[in-house]
């Protein structure tokens, strides 16, 4: 199937995502998801991520996961210091 990132594993907090790679068929990716939707306790599991911290490996890749959301549209935008909404200087 090939889709997503082939690193996701790496990177991301197991169960932040459904791996499609890893089902032997669609039917099977299917299967999974139906069980998902009917199991409040397997679908919850997905999200227990959500309340730990972020993984160091993608912190690394995505540096600004940590700081401000003005911070992040700062840098995502790049925008220049004067313009920043921020009190810090966020913008490196």
């Amino acid at each position: 199937m090939s889709l997503g990132a082939p690193n996701a594993k790496v990177l991301f907090p197991k169960n932040s995502f459904i791996d499609v790679n890893s089902f032997e068929s669609y039917d099977h990716l299917i299967d999974y998801i139906e069980y998902l939707v009917e199991n409040k306790d397997f679908y919850e599991g997905h999200h227990a991520w959500r309340k730990q911290p972020i993984p160091s490996e993608l912190q690394k890749v995505w540096h600004f996961a940590d700081d401000d959301e003005n911070c992040r549209l700062c840098r995502w935008g790049e925008l220049v210091v004067p313009l920043c909404p921020c009190e810090e200087d966020c913008v490196k």
